[in-house]
């Protein structure tokens, strides 16, 4: 599958590929480089309407001074025991980030912008190597919801669907925990 345009990230599962093809292809955060495509203060309100944090905690990041989506995926409001940065809440806090940006034409527009116009991961045709997500990743077990995850290393052994799969069946407490 190539992600050929913004128009393929309106599938929140299709922009999850990309973030994650795109940290494998790199080697480090997306948000790393990229924490300014999405704004934080309507990122913050969207996680309240959809009930993923509360009003107390929306208002928590409301007085915090310069806020970015880096420190609010990675906030004690949002993940309290792991600050979403081990085991499966890493990949929630994509699949959230996902979801939100593929709701958004504009969201849409900068993250293809920003995958696709990083030149020295290109291909002989110049299609960016995180647009290109391998068929395998596509792939889901029926099993999936029903494994145990005992370890970081066991998540890294799943596909981009199966760890999608998981992060979005489950709550954000449900992701919270180390392995």
């Amino acid at each position: 599958m190539i992600v050929k345009s913004e128009e393929n990230l309106k599938d929140s599962f299709m922009c999850f590929c990309l973030f994650m093809k795109w940290m494998a292809e790199v080697e480090e955060d997306y948000l790393d480089y990229f924490s300014m495509i999405v704004q934080p203060y309507p990122f913050v309100v969207w996680l309240q309407c959809k009930d993923y944090i509360s009003n107390k905690d929306a208002d928590h990041f409301f007085d915090i001074r310069r806020l970015d989506v880096p420190g609010i995926l990675q906030h004690p409001y949002l993940f309290p025991y792991t600050s979403g940065s081990s085991g499966l809440a890493h990949y929630k806090a994509y699949a959230l980030l996902a979801e939100y940006v593929s709701q958004f034409r504009l969201t849409r527009e900068r993250v293809y912008k920003s995958v696709y116009e990083t030149p020295f991961y290109a291909d002989d045709n110049g299609v960016s190597l995180a647009c290109i997500i391998d068929d395998e990743q596509l792939e889901c077990r029926p099993e999936i919801l029903s494994i145990t995850i005992e370890s970081d290393y066991a998540l890294q052994e799943l596909t981009y669907k199966e760890l999608y799969t998981l992060a979005t069946s489950k709550t954000i407490s449900e992701c919270d925990y180390f392995v």
